[in-house]
């Protein structure tokens, strides 16, 4: 699954065509169910689910955004912990918004730990390149495509 987004959407991508696309639903603003697979609970609230598209190798959900805003995340909840921690991440890094975005990777990698530069490497070269992950949970078991 991935997701990208807009400032007003959201688009998510399940690489599995096989699902009944009737069965996908809002549970409430901030929750996407899609039986029998599973709940997402969203980063900030949607208003309704605006198309839901079946493509070869994937289903697409396009979901509008209640307020127009850059999530970064898809799922939630958003809180002041989160900023902190992200907040925590750029510091740490020495990031500033006038690095480019090879030395941002390049910070992110050297000072990650063992399973972030992992993750960073598996979903960079088996992707060729299209898919790039710090989180090794995340990627540990999956394929990518080229």
């Amino acid at each position: 699954m991935e997701f990208a987004e807009t400032k007003t959407s959201v688009f998510l991508f399940l690489y599995d065509n096989s699902i009944d696309t009737s069965r996908i639903s809002l549970n409430n603003p901030k929750s996407l169910f899609i039986t029998p697979y599973k709940s997402i609970d969203l980063y900030k609230e949607v208003t309704h689910i605006q198309k839901i598209k079946v493509h070869t190798k994937c289903v697409e959900i396009i979901l509008v955004k209640k307020v127009p805003s850059k999530w970064y995340t898809l799922s939630g909840p958003e809180n002041i912990d989160e900023k902190k921690q992200e907040q925590k991440v750029i510091e740490e890094n020495d990031i500033t918004q006038d690095d480019d975005i090879m030395k941002v990777l390049s910070k992110i990698y050297q000072n990650g730990d063992e399973n972030t530069r992992r993750a960073m490497e598996k979903s960079f070269i088996e992707s060729d390149g299209t898919v790039l992950s710090t989180n090794w949970e995340d990627v540990k078991n999956k394929k990518y495509e080229q």
